[in-house]
């Protein structure tokens, strides 16, 4: 197979995975809030309460700090189409960034050459 042709396969499985993980998100949210309506809510107690319950639904769930993440992201385009639906105005969640990691301070001159 062909480089170019395995770089862009690999590119569209994992597009396609990621997807497939906020869809997943997105369905457990949704039938966490068709249990309990956040229509209701009128404290922002009461609200943080609801999001730690799914954030941990979510961590249960999801245990890689890649799939976590988007299934927050998941998370948080549910609460932007229910609160679209509904009329309402509830905070949106907060989605963590990941840190990436520091280009390497030794290149390839050094193992090569030892300087």
């Amino acid at each position: 197979m062909d480089k170019l042709v395995a770089h862009k396969l690999r590119s569209t499985n994992r597009i396609m995975a990621k997807g497939q993980i906020k869809r997943d998100a997105k369905e457990l949210v949704a039938a966490y809030i068709n249990d309990n309506p956040l229509i209701d809510v009128l404290e922002q107690d009461e609200l943080h309460d609801h999001y730690q319950a799914i954030n941990t639904i979510l961590e249960y769930e999801f245990d890689t700090p890649n799939k976590f993440q988007m299934a927050r992201k998941g998370f948080l385009g549910c609460i932007r189409e229910y609160n679209k639906t509904h009329k309402l105005q509830l905070d949106e969640p907060v989605v963590p960034i990941l840190a990436e990691r520091d280009n390497l301070t030794i290149g390839y001159e050094w193992f090569v050459n030892g300087s």
